[in-house]
Parts: structure tokens; C-alpha cells; sequence
């Protein structure tokens, strides 16, 4: 079975990490059939060495598309080069992150056990300040090294199951739902991952296959004071949400506000737990303890966490 996968790279200001991005790409032990760069209007010199890069580097047989557009976001960015890309399954990955040498065999290994579902993913590992860590992630109960996840909203409120430089979808299933929300700024891949959740099963392998760098962002600025789009959609355009879907995002909320604190924008917490603590009673009233914890506090704990993780 020949199995094609095409890979898809939002690039948005990100001249000092799109080299590496693309080295793990093209220094996979399965190449892709593809990769579809899509520069959204990057004001630094992103392109410039972009363009440096693929006149020097052997292809060893892979199309790269570059296709350059204004600022639209990351939402419309990922949709447009879907929308190009000629394979089924489209393998997302972001310009700042990297994957490990095996991620798209592993991966077509796992296509080819569990073909045409909404969704593929892996393990992953972070690395801030020059420290890695590997978060918790069980996908399953079963002690298992590939299989499908069992109750997706349950576990991916403990565990972070899916990102945007891990996963691999499944092309028609994306369309189907309307892919990434166009215009929205904070969680519009949460929200893409529930919506697909609610078509079908994903499937995972425990190969530790994506390293995630956390590094400044100056476009994650624009996101003060964004409410979670998934929270916006669930109770301002869905239906009915039943218990294991409230729970989820119930967890998103109360992330999100931790978020706030640790970043010391208080205005920004009273503005997201206005928006939800009517869907949330009475443990939104709870949540307010946060806070009344000192930032420092809040560091301390976030240090030692990373700490035990690693």
C-alpha cells in the first residue's frame, strides 16, 4: 500500500526557526509526498531565508509549494494549504517546531491499522529555556502502543492529546466540519479537534515523535483578552453539550484563567471569568481564588511541575 501524506507549514515571522523546521521534515526516514508552506505576510525576513534555504538543499524528491499571501491568520493560513494539498492525509506542522526522524512512518504505520479517521496523533515533548520535558499523555486504559483513544473529551481534559504539529488528518473529514474557524485568535484548535471528536475516533502511537518550542511569540499579543473560540462556539451557536463535553471545557476555561494570572493580567481574568462563570455554576465562583495567589506563587509551582516532568 502506497500511502501519500502532505505536509502543511503556517509560516508567520519565524525566519529564525523555519530551517530547522524544514531540516526535520526532509531528514525523515519516510518522506512526504509534499509540503505546503503558506507565508502568512510575514513582515520579518521569513521568506528570504526560506527562499535561501530551498535553493541549497537537496530535495531528495519531495514538491515543496510556497505560497505566499497577506496576513490572513493561522486559521485561514492552514485551510488555504489544505485546500492545496493533493494527498488525504495532511500531516500539520508549525515553523517553529521539529519533528523526530520517525514521526511520518510511525505515523503511516497507524494510517494503514485505522484508515480514514478524523484524526492522528502522537507524543510529544516541550522545549523552554533549554529544558525539555514530556507532559503526561495517555491516550488509552489499555496498555498499549498504538490503538484509539478511548473517550477523547474525558482523557484531552487531563492529558494534551493533540497539537497542530503533531497530528495528521484525514482530509475528507476535515472539510466536513469547515476546517479552522476563520477570525478566531485563541483556540481555534481545540475547537477543530472537539468538532472532529464528535465525527469519529482518533487514533494514536505512544512514539515520541514532535518536539514543541515554546519561545516568545509576538503575535500571540493579539490573543489579551480573546475568549477561547471553542468556549464561544459551544455556548453561543451549538446545541445540546452532554456531561463528558461540559467537563471538557470546563478545563479549558479554568486554564485559560490560570493563564491570566500567571501572566499577571488581572483585567483579562475578570473579562474571561465574566464570560463564562454563567456556564459554569457555582464552580466559577471558586475559581476566583486564583486570583488571591500571588504571581510568584503561581511560578513556583509552575517550575516544580516542569521540574517532576522532566
Amino acid at each position: 500500500m502506497t500511502l501519500d501524506i502532505s505536509v502543511v507549514i503556517p509560516l508567520y515571522n519565524k525566519n529564525y526557526s523555519i530551517v530547522r523546521c524544514l531540516n526535520s521534515v526532509l531528514y525523515q526516514t519516510i518522506l512526504p509526498f509534499e509540503i505546503i508552506i503558506v507565508n502568512d505576510g510575514s513582515t520579518d525576513d521569513s521568506l528570504v531565508v526560506l527562499d535561501y534555504y530551498l535553493k541549497t538543499i537537496s530535495m531528495r524528491d519531495v514538491n515543496v509549494i510556497v505560497h505566499d499571501q497577506q496576513n490572513q491568520g493561522v486559521s485561514r493560513a492552514r485551510n488555504n494549504g489544505i485546500a492545496l494539498a493533493k494527498s488525504n492525509y495532511i500531516a500539520l506542522l508549525d515553523a517553529d517546531d521539529e519533528w523526530h526522524p520517525e514521526h511520518i512512518g510511525k505515523m503511516t504505520t497507524l494510517i494503514e491499522k485505522y484508515p480514514r479517521l478524523p484524526v492522528y496523533t502522537c507524543k510529544h515533548e516541550v522545549c523552554e529555556n533549554g529544558y525539555s520535558f514530556t507532559p503526561p499523555q495517555i491516550f488509552s486504559s489499555e496498555l498499549t502502543t498504538m490503538g484509539l483513544i478511548d473517550n477523547y473529551f474525558v482523557r484531552a481534559g487531563k492529558y494534551e492529546l493533540v497539537n497542530s504539529s503533531k497530528v495528521v488528518l484525514y482530509k475528507p473529514i476535515f472539510e466536513s466540519v469547515g476546517g479552522f474557524p476563520i477570525g478566531a485568535k485563541l483556540c481555534e484548535d481545540l475547537y477543530l479537534w472537539a468538532r472532529l471528536a464528535e465525527v469519529g475516533c482518533f487514533a494514536f502511537t505512544d512514539y515520541l515523535g514532535v518536539t514543541v518550542h515554546q519561545e516568545k511569540d509576538m503575535s500571540r499579543k493579539a490573543r489579551n483578552y480573546s475568549q477561547p473560540y471553542i468556549l464561544e462556539y459551544y455556548f453561543n451557536v451549538s446545541g445540546s453539550i452532554n456531561s463528558e463535553l461540559h467537563g471538557y471545557l470546563w478545563t479549558v476555561y479554568r486554564n485559560h484563567l490560570r493563564l491570566s494570572i500567571l501572566n499577571g493580567n488581572l483585567s483579562e481574568f475578570i473579562s474571561r471569568w465574566k464570560f463564562g462563570s454563567y456556564y459554569f455554576k457555582p464552580k466559577s465562583y471558586l475559581i476566583f481564588l486564583y486570583a488571591l495567589i500571588p504571581k510568584k506563587i503561581m511560578n513556583i509551582f509552575k517550575v516544580i511541575r516542569r521540574f517532576l516532568l522532566r
